[in-house]
């Protein structure tokens, strides 16, 4: 369960030039895994209260050009945890085609450079901005060389973000404002280290 090396919130998304936001094509794709990001601890309301939660972002390059011709990178966040019931187990073992146990057990850094295809469709937040969701994650016999250089970023409290340069902004934003790099009293943390059965039930995102 160790994530011994290391970034949507939702999706990743692209501003060009005019400012227009560039969204990668709505549609199954095509990924490879390029980034394990440890978004460090935030706080989020869940069913009217307000909770602690430890994300994680897998970060990946997708089979569609944008406008500049580099492809798309789409991240999507989860709770940490290695729980079996965990979302993050329940997709990962989807996307590679394994039991739950496996990924259960597995050192998520081995990740990084897994093929896998994905559906993503554009949605709307509450507040109206868009968007990506990623889901229904299965195997693909494709593989794909990426063509960013993948980043594992595993300590949110003290990590060079400069890391995440390659990566949308708001993933940098995300780690810079955590509990661990501005800490409260009584706050400690691991690096690397995934909630624990018990520590807290799975939050949808």
């Amino acid at each position: 369960m160790a994530f011994k090396h290391m970034n949507l919130v939702q999706g990743s998304m692209k501003a060009p030039l005019g400012g227009d936001l560039e969204l990668p094509p709505e549609g199954r794709h095509t990924a490879v895994i390029v980034g394990l990001v440890d978004l460090g601890t935030h706080q989020q309301a869940y069913q009217g209260e307000l909770r602690n939660r430890h994300l994680l972002s897998i970060v990946w390059e997708i089979d569609a050009l944008d406008s500049e011709q580099n492809r798309f990178l789409v991240a999507q966040s989860y709770t940490f945890s290695q729980n079996k019931q965990a979302k993050l187990v329940e997709d990962m073992a989807l996307g590679l085609d394994v039991n739950p146990d496996f990924v259960q057990d597995m050192d998520l850094a081995q990740l990084i450079g897994q093929t896998m295809s994905f559906r993503l469709t554009h949605e709307t937040s509450k507040q109206g901005s868009t968007f990506l969701k990623v889901q229904g994650l299965a195997p693909t016999d494709s593989t794909m060389e990426p063509f960013v250089f993948p980043v594992l970023f595993d300590d949110p409290a003290t990590g060079d973000v400069s890391q995440l340069k390659a990566f949308p902004k708001w993933l940098l934003d995300k780690v810079e404002t955590c509990q661990e790099r501005n800490p409260v009293r009584g706050q400690t943390h691991q690096p690397g280290r995934p909630a624990q059965q018990g520590d807290d039930e799975e939050l949808p995102f």
